[in-house]
């Protein structure tokens, strides 16, 4: 999470992983991300898609669009939740975190 780009931003998603009949919780705020396996608050936007495309939406910079208009995601809610979300999101690097260092 980028701290600058989450200030002020009080985000909470349900993602749906269906076909390992799996639903976690995450909430951005405070500039903290928050994961919950199960969560009694209701979530401003419910993504339901494989896990694979969470994956490849999160990490290879998919195209969040493009999955919603082929039905590969789905979306209940405010959708601005998810746009918001990725925006605070610092994109990974593979060298960021260092494993094993000789």
């Amino acid at each position: 999470i980028d701290p600058e780009k989450a200030a002020g931003l009080d985000l909470t998603i349900a993602f749906v992983f269906p076909e390992r009949n799996e639903r976690t919780h995450v909430q951005l705020r405070n500039r903290v991300l928050i994961h919950q396996p199960l969560n009694a608050q209701p979530a401003q936007l419910t993504v339901t898609m494989a896990r694979a495309n969470f994956l490849r939406l999160f990490f290879q910079g998919a195209d969040g669009r493009a999955m919603a208009l082929s039905g590969e995601m789905r979306l209940a809610g405010d959708t601005r939740v998810l746009q918001a979300f990725g925006q605070a999101l610092d994109r990974a690097s593979p060298n960021d975190f260092a494993i094993v260092t000789p």
